[in-house]
């Protein structure tokens, strides 16, 4: 029988079986309500999901569930209804907004946020109000994971999700948070999305809160309805790859509202996906223009700038992007790896540093370190970084990896070889890895283990299998 961890609010975790998922859900739901947003008539004019996060009523849902909203309310899963009183934050590129509800503490039950990317095929569980149907639940598996400039990380699931159930909460077999339902692809089958947890932690809360109407009010001046329509239809075309037809929604967007800098990013992002490189720098550096104090924009022109291999212009454009917004780990990564190529190591481990920083417990990052500190020839710490990044993450291959090359180039051969092991353990068909342990085995004297490498690559790769038993026999 399987055994899952099985998380509830607060973050309290417990083992239990497979066949209690069903009591997962069952703790989860609590947290789960119906959002329910009023019209200016004060009559019912749509319905979506959310849930909370903490034990102070702040819940989060879909930022479209809200929109042209005058009053909202939430419904609990025991039926009991409350007002949401302020709007505290959102994102209008992440699909997010992050609202307080008048809820006594007693009353709100809340669920734990897991800011992990999830991996392919893993199962998750969704829960919301599709239809109107209150605490449906719904199982599937991640089915891929992208990344969109003004978006960042979101996924695509396979659990059915119909209509109301944005905002809703995807979760992991711990009851954990993953993601946010955000839209359904009503052409496709099973193309259904979610926006990573990250973007719940990147939501700051703004000095003074709004009403709902305050806030309906305020956004309706800011961002057009129109241009806002045009560019759900574009996004939605973008994620079925019909990037020739959402490239006119995206275009009249910014005719109507030049300052949409989603709009903008749609535009440049329908030109990436056609392979129309220069046409996606020229609208980025025309966005930078209309919104200079956007760091999306100059971080996706910054890696149009990267692609076109014009580095000078692609350092400058992610430091623009430090400089409006300091704590921004993409742009840091980003900068650190183009100093990285430029070989200006020193400043690339700067940068890196500025990631963990942000980012400590990441062992993409910790590896990266690494690999710089590789090439500087700084080889002890080169080491440790690596040890750290497989410490946070044990089936990290590539540190593994290259954490026994290392190893075996300074002749700390055992450890290497304790290093292949592990990669070999990570992937077993990788005839990379068996050629390397071979390798590392006969440099340290174990001619009986190289050989039992050697009779592995003769059913993966004849050719590998004889440059190592050539090595043995010389």
């Amino acid at each position: 029988m399987v055994t899952l961890a099985i998380g509830l609010w607060g973050g309290t975790t417990i083992a239990e079986t497979q066949s209690d998922l069903v009591s997962m859900v069952r703790n989860a739901q609590p947290a789960v309500v119906t959002v329910i947003k009023y019209g200016i008539d004060k009559e019912v004019n749509g319905i979506g999901s959310g849930f909370f996060i903490n034990s102070e009523g702040v819940l989060i849902t879909s930022r479209h569930v809200l929109e042209g909203a005058f009053a909202a309310d939430i419904r609990t899963s025991e039926g009991k209804v409350y007002k949401v009183t302020m709007v505290l934050a959102e994102n209008r590129g992440q699909d997010l907004i992050k609202v307080q509800v008048e809820i006594p503490s007693t009353q709100v039950k809340w669920l734990e946020l897991n800011p992990s990317i999830p991996s392919v095929a893993e199962r998750v569980v969704v829960v919301g109000s599709p239809l109107g149907f209150d605490q449906t639940v719904s199982e599937g598996i991640v089915s891929g994971i992208r990344f969109m400039p003004n978006v960042g990380n979101f996924f695509q699931i396979s659990a059915p999700i119909s209509q109301g159930s944005s905002g809703g909460p995807v979760l992991n077999s711990e009851g954990q948070v993953l993601g946010v339902v955000t839209f359904m692809l009503v052409m496709g089958q099973n193309l259904n999305f979610a926006v990573s947890v990250e973007g719940i932690h990147e939501l700051s809360n703004s000095e003074h809160g709004l009403t709902v109407a305050e806030w309906t009010y305020g956004s309706s001046k800011a961002y057009p309805q129109l241009a806002g329509k045009l560019c759900r239809e574009g996004f939605q075309l973008t994620m079925e790859g019909k990037y020739q037809d959402a490239l006119q929604f995206y275009q009249d967007a910014t005719e109507i509202n030049p300052n949409d800098a989603m709009a903008w990013h749609g535009l440049g992002y329908c030109y990436n996906g056609m392979g129309q490189n220069e046409e996606a720098m020229k609208t980025y550096e025309r966005a930078v223009v209309e919104n200079p104090s956007d760091p999306g924009l100059h971080f996706s022109l910054a890696r149009v700038y990267d692609d076109l291999g014009n580095l000078d212009a692609a350092e400058k454009a992610y430091s623009r992007v430090i400089a409006i917004e300091p704590d921004n780990p993409a742009a840091h990564e980003k900068l650190g790896g183009l100093l990285t190529r430029l070989g200006r190591y020193g400043e690339a481990i700067l940068s890196q540093k500025q990631v963990i920083r942000l980012s400590p417990d990441s062992p993409e990052a910790f590896y990266l370190l690494g690999v710089m500190y590789e090439r500087m020839g700084q080889y002890e710490n080169a080491i440790d970084s690596y040890k750290t990044a497989v410490r946070i993450n044990p089936e990290h291959v590539s540190a593994f990896s290259d954490m026994g090359a290392l190893l075996g180039e300074l002749d700390r051969l055992e450890e290497a070889i304790a290093a292949h092991i592990q990669v070999v353990r990570l992937s077993p068909d990788s005839v990379a890895a068996h050629y390397k342990l071979g390798v590392a085995y006969f440099r340290a004297g174990r001619k009986a283990a190289a050989l039992e490498e050697y009779k592995i690559l003769m059913k993966l790769d004849s050719h590998s299998a004889d440059v190592l038993f050539d090595m043995l026999y010389e």
